[in-house]
Parts: C-alpha cells; sequence; structure tokens
C-alpha cells in the first residue's frame, strides 16, 4: 500500500522504492499487488471538495515521502507536523487543514469535480503514452501495478 499521493513524480519514487524492496526477495515489481491509498474527495463544488479533503491530506503529510519536495513545501509540511491535533485525526473540519495549501492538495489528493478527476486520469495516462516510445521509458503493464501506473503515467523497470 503506497501512501505517497497522487503527483506522477512521487508515485514514480514510490514505485521504484517498491520494486527495490521486491528485488531484495528476487520479486518484481510486477509480482506484487500495489495499492494507492489517496484522499479523495469529489463534489460539484470544487472548492468545497478540495477543503473537505485537507484534513486527510494533513494525515498523509505526517509521514516521510519518497522524494525531496521544494523547500516552500517542506517549511509547510513542517508547520503542519508542529501543529497538528491527533484528536482530529483525518476530519474535514481539522483546525490543521487550514495549513494545507493548494499545492499540496494536489500532490497527495484527488479533489475536484467529476470533470476535474476525469481531466487529472487523462493526463496520467497520455504521460504514460508519450514515454512509451522512449529509450529509457517506463513500461505500464501488468496486472498488480495498474492503478499506481495509471497515475503515475509509468512504472519503474523491475
Amino acid at each position: 500500500m503506497m501512501y505517497v499521493g497522487t503527483a506522477p513524480t512521487i508515485l514514480r519514487a514510490g514505485l521504484d522504492c517498491i520494486a527495490s524492496g521486491a528485488a531484495m526477495s528476487d520479486r518484481l515489481l510486477d509480482d506484487l499487488d500495489v495499492v494507492l491509498w489517496t484522499p479523495t474527495s469529489i463534489s460539484h463544488d470544487s472548492a468545497q471538495a478540495r477543503d473537505h479533503v485537507r484534513g486527510r491530506v494533513a494525515s498523509a503529510l505526517r509521514h516521510p515521502l519518497p522524494v525531496e519536495l521544494p523547500p516552500e513545501d517542506q517549511a509547510a509540511i513542517r508547520r503542519l507536523r508542529e501543529s497538528y491535533d491527533a484528536f482530529q485525526h483525518a476530519t474535514a473540519d481539522s483546525r490543521h487543514r487550514t495549513l494545507v495549501p493548494d499545492r499540496l492538495v494536489d500532490l497527495m489528493a484527488l479533489a475536484g469535480t467529476p470533470e476535474e478527476g476525469s481531466g487529472h486520469r487523462w493526463s496520467a495516462s497520455r504521460a504514460c503514452e508519450a514515454s512509451a516510445g522512449s529509450p529509457s521509458s517506463r513500461r505500464c503493464r501488468g496486472r498488480a501495478s495498474s492503478s499506481a501506473r495509471r497515475f503515475s503515467g509509468c512504472s519503474p523497470r523491475a
């Protein structure tokens, strides 16, 4: 289970970590079932959907990510971790949700209108198709990691 968000670069890094772990036990990424634990909120009101998911994003950001984020994101995450109230864990109306900027919602969640969600899936699959002919491309195939690959755009070579 990956709890690393929805940004293709972060998903790729997470899949790389899983592939490395699989290799230590002489397995391939394709041998594993990979599930994304993704904060999700869909509404006809995009702002409402994004606000509803902020508490879950706050919870997710308490955990380390497989990539280093830009300094402004690191500062926001540090403030969030210092202010996180476990008594309001992952709730839609938590006080700490106000510390989650839109950029981190975009990195960690699927939130918005149904039309926006459809566009997110399309862009990820297009990224996979665009990289398919590249000599250094990563392949999107296999049963085990199809949902992770769908959102990451590609899968690591295993």
